[in-house]
């Protein structure tokens, strides 16, 4: 089980990783714990790639590097390994 925190631009986490959403994951033996920050854009592909049940990949832009969200069938073996149905892959700089 996980969930999503939006941080505002000027807010102190916002400015400390560069993004604005937290992405958190709890379970019975560590608790909750941060597992990602993402870009808005980043977030809102997540969102769009698992709801369309494909890959998408986004151009750079001014604001963000390119990036591809690859998306997997909840039964396959990536969503079973990343506990996710879908994976950020940035473009290294």
């Amino acid at each position: 089980m996980g969930w999503a925190r939006y941080h505002a631009d000027h807010s102190k986490e916002a400015i400390k990783y560069r993004s604005n959403v937290e992405l958190q994951r709890t379970s019975a033996a560590r608790g909750a714990r941060i597992v990602a920050w993402l870009k808005h854009p980043e977030a809102e592909a997540i969102v769009r790639a698992a709801r369309e049940g494909q890959d998408l990949r986004v151009p750079a832009s001014d604001h963000h590097g390119e990036f591809l969200v690859q998306y997997f069938s909840p039964q396959s073996q990536e969503a079973t390994t990343y506990r996710s149905v879908t994976r950020l892959l940035r473009e290294s700089r």
